[in-house]
């Protein structure tokens, strides 16, 4: 992990989502010269590729639409009550009691939980959980190193710029993975690069190097 600025009772079963937009740019640009009728000629072949290239644009010009509102499903269940409200331009779902949240690879078991979303796109704002504590559990990508943490509260959004995952926990937040632990009044860890951006102190922890 690395460190920056270190300083069911269910309701039906409702699946959430987060929207994690994924797209390319694609931009060609062709030129040609009118010249001798053997020019012209020449030119056939490259018009022709040119040609099948725009059209090769326009038919994965729906296939990138269509990537971009891929989602990665967050599921939850939980033992107690499920109430559902709105307010200005949100609405929200309560729940209590055994409280499990699952997004990918992340699990977050708490006693309560909101989730926040945007009443006119029905996108996924924000996920809170309080416990005493609130167990968070990530298996990493590539390997089968896991990510462990606790806190008070701990809340799951997206990054507005880059589209990634972020824990925010709070109150007697620890984290923890195989080469480094670390305890804090607060921690922001970055679920998608595995890494540390910022922590409010007092803070502690440890390093581990790995055996010769």
């Amino acid at each position: 992990m690395r460190l920056l600025n270190t300083s069911s009772h269910k309701f039906g079963f409702l699946s959430l989502h987060f929207w994690s937009p994924k797209g390319a740019f694609l931009q060609s640009q062709s030129t040609g010269s009118i010249g001798s009728q053997r020019n012209r000629g020449s030119d056939v072949l490259p018009r022709w590729l040119g040609n099948c290239y725009v059209l090769c644009l326009l038919l994965i010009t729906p296939a990138l639409e269509a990537a971009k509102q891929e989602t990665i499903p967050v599921d939850w269940q939980a033992a107690g009550e499920v109430v559902m409200s709105s307010g200005p331009g949100v609405r929200l779902i309560e729940m209590s009691d055994e409280v499990e949240v699952t997004q990918g690879n992340i699990v977050v078991k708490g006693d309560h939980a909101v989730f926040e979303y945007a009443a006119d796109s029905g996108r996924l704002v924000r996920a809170t959980i309080i416990g005493s504590p609130v167990n968070y559990r990530q298996q990493l990508e590539g390997d089968f190193s896991v990510v462990t943490g606790t806190s008070n509260t701990l809340i799951i959004y997206e990054d507005e710029l880059t589209g990634e995952t972020m824990i925010e926990m709070i109150g007697e937040a620890t984290i923890n993975s195989p080469d480094s632990s670390m305890n804090c009044a607060a921690i922001l860890y970055n679920s998608s690069q595995n890494l540390i951006p910022s922590s409010t102190g007092p803070c502690g922890g440890s390093l581990i190097s790995p055996a010769n």
